[in-house]
């Protein structure tokens, strides 16, 4: 089988049952189904303060394969191999030149010499706050703060990061790993903390999240 065959037989058999036993669909069920079709199981619990990223929502996953977990540990490892995120935005950008939408105010194109490389450690800088000082430390010399600083003011701002999302969303729905998870008839909302000032009426302590601010709700569209 492959992934696509497997969820879509599941999806078979779960639709088939009344609708009192779907409710009751555990991973104790799901096992037993993998393990009777010949998989081997391996499961384990995370939770996003496991990476250290403050939210507590723990969510289990389940790995099988027909081969052994041993054989599917090595097939990862083949077909993804670690990669740092600097990497991943140059990759990407090789795939979809999202960072053609970057650029000065006046709209012209930019005239920064190596504009791309530039553009590429400003996203990953200010994007994972580590900021212009912080960031140059991975140029190996080749950029200054100042520089970062001035690209991040006047050459990219919200609307143009929201174009250049949009290019690579669009570019992977595209792919067929997408169409794996339904068929674009479905969507789903999910809440993020958003920090506020304390003298804000919008906002207020949250248990969940343990700090003060506001919630601000994602919605996927054509899951």
């Amino acid at each position: 089988y492959n992934l696509k065959d497997i969820a879509a037989q599941m999806s078979t058999e779960i639709n088939t049952m009344d609708e009192s036993v779907k409710s009751r669909i555990t991973s104790k069920w799901i096992e037993s189904w993998a393990n009777f079709k010949g998989y081997k199981i391996d499961k384990r619990i995370y939770s996003p303060h496991n990476f250290g990223i403050p939210q507590h929502r723990e969510r289990l996953f389940i790995i099988g394969s027909i081969e052994g977990l041993q054989h599917f540990e090595e097939l990862i490892r083949k077909k993804m191999p670690q990669r740092d995120l600097i990497d991943l935005l140059k990759r990407v950008q090789s795939w979809i030149p999202y960072t053609r939408h970057f650029g000065p105010p006046s709209g012209a194109s930019s005239k920064l010499k190596d504009d791309v490389y530039k553009y590429i450690f400003t996203i990953f800088g200010f994007g994972c706050n580590l900021g212009a000082k912080q960031t140059v430390r991975h140029t190996q010399g080749t950029l200054t703060a100042r520089i970062l600083r001035r690209i991040n003011k006047q050459h990219i701002d919200s609307p143009k990061i929201d174009a250049a999302i949009r290019d690579i969303i669009n570019n992977y729905n595209r792919w067929d790993l997408t169409n794996y998870w339904g068929e674009g008839s479905d969507m789903i909302v999910d809440g993020t903390h958003i920090e506020l000032i304390e003298n804000n009426m919008l906002g207020s302590m949250h248990i969940r999240y343990g700090a003060y601010g506001g919630i601000g709700q994602i919605v996927a569209n054509g899951i």
